[in-house]
């Protein structure tokens, strides 16, 4: 379906919220969640996001394309802070012999009138210093809970300063900003911010990444489900990672 384009926009928010029209703040007082085998889990009245699962596809992934090695990262030790505060605590070899560190921390809460928000923050911590590029891609899902419509239309804001609405199928729909290593052409549409709204008739929800570094959002329709990923990468090729790096998103 061709997308709708709607004037530019301003004032986009780096805030992810689930609204959840109905909910008062009394049932949102727990929204995060770790369930094994699945992962993370943020809830709020009427839908639910897989903060690691998209599908079958668990996550997070690491990849050296180099080395022509993936792996899913399973966290060696899950840490509940508080009810809706964890920390997840990941290692693993790369190829050229450098142990990571990977240290998630995610937090939500509820800001009342149905509003759920989560915020993690991803560190990769290398033991030395890491020759090789290294990818990283986070698989996630966007699900109506009970009976409610599932997501319908993306919104995104395109670099090209018009806010596109692109209609949710089977296929997949792209979009990359670009920011330090980009990952595809000109075929990709670019995005103004690291920003991908999603659209229901019973909830509305924002994706977003910050802003200091490139992302590649990935998003298509499976039933009532909206099934994606974010993908970044850090050239260690050419810059060899030496130091932690740190990414935050919000879903």
């Amino acid at each position: 379906m061709a997308p709708r384009l709607a004037g530019p926009r301003l004032g986009l928010a780096l805030v992810l919220a689930i609204p959840s029209r109905g909910a008062g703040a009394g049932d949102l007082a727990r929204v995060l969640f770790w369930k094994p085998g699945v992962g993370a889990v943020v809830r709020s009245g009427r839908a639910e996001v897989r903060m690691d699962q998209a599908g079958t596809r668990r996550g997070p992934l690491v990849r050296f394309p180099a080395a022509g090695v993936e792996r899913v990262l399973e966290p060696a030790r899950v840490s509940v802070l508080a009810p809706n505060r964890m920390l997840l605590e990941h290692q693993l070899p790369a190829p050229d012999g450098t142990r990571l560190r990977i240290v998630r921390e995610i937090a939500a809460g509820s800001r009342g009138e149905g509003v759920v928000e989560a915020v993690e923050t991803f560190r990769l911590i290398p033991a030395g210093s890491l020759t090789l590029d290294v990818e990283i891609e986070r698989p996630f899902s966007v699900d109506s809970r009970g009976r409610g419509p599932g997501a319908a239309a993306l919104k995104l804001p395109r670099k090209d300063g018009w806010l596109e609405q692109a209609m949710l199928d089977g296929t997949d729909t792209l979009a990359e900003y670009r920011l330090g290593c980009v990952l595809t052409g000109r075929q990709v549409r670019g995005l103004a911010l690291p920003v991908m709204g999603i659209a229901s008739r019973g909830w509305q929800a924002a994706l977003c990444a910050d802003p200091e570094y490139g992302a590649l959002f990935r998003a298509r329709r499976g039933g009532r489900t909206l099934q994606g990923s974010i993908r970044w990468r850090y050239a260690g090729g050419r810059i060899p990672v030496i130091r932690q790096e740190t990414r935050r998103f919000g879903v």
